[in-house]
């Protein structure tokens, strides 16, 4: 099924839920995320830093799986 991410002021949750009510959309199909903690935008800002001064690279799901269990 596709998925819509939208932008909306807090004030106006209340009525985009009326709206979506009306579509026939279900509360649980309904996901509202608050905007990220200042922790997280600071580790997103070091990681987009490092990856536009060569410091790290994208990685393959595959590669991270290996990763991750090389830690264990």
């Amino acid at each position: 099924m596709p998925q819509v991410t939208l932008d909306i002021p807090q004030e106006n949750i209340a009525l985009f839920m009326e709206i979506a009510h009306a579509m026939a959309i279900n509360d649980k199909d309904v996901v509202v995320h608050q905007e990220s903690p200042n922790w997280h935008l600071e580790i997103l800002e070091n990681r987009i830093d490092n990856y536009n001064s060569g410091r790290s690279k994208p990685t393959s799901w595959d590669d991270f799986e290996i990763e991750m269990k090389n830690e264990d």
